[in-house]
C-alpha cells in the first residue's frame, strides 16, 4: 500500500513540475552536438542526465531511468 501511494505520490510530483522538466531537458538537448547524440556512448550519457536532471527538480528521486521512444537529429 505504501508502494502505491509513493507512486502516486511521484506522478503527481512529476505532472506538477512537467513545465521544469520539459525546460530542464530542452537545455540539455540543445547543448549536446550532434557527434555526441550520434554515439552508442552518448546516449546513455544523455538518458542518465535526463535521469539526473528530472531527479534533481523532485522532492524524491523517483525516477529509475529514462527511454527513449523516438531519436531525431536534424
Amino acid at each position: 500500500l505504501n508502494a502505491v501511494a509513493d507512486k502516486a505520490s511521484s506522478v503527481q510530483q512529476i505532472k506538477a513540475r512537467t513545465p521544469q522538466i520539459s525546460d530542464a531537458i530542452l537545455v540539455l538537448l540543445t547543448s549536446l552536438d550532434s557527434a555526441t547524440a550520434r554515439s552508442p556512448q552518448g546516449k546513455h550519457k544523455l538518458r542518465d542526465d535526463i535521469t539526473e536532471r528530472i531527479n534533481g527538480l523532485l522532492p524524491k528521486k523517483s525516477v529509475k531511468s529514462t527511454y527513449f521512444t523516438e531519436f531525431v537529429i536534424q
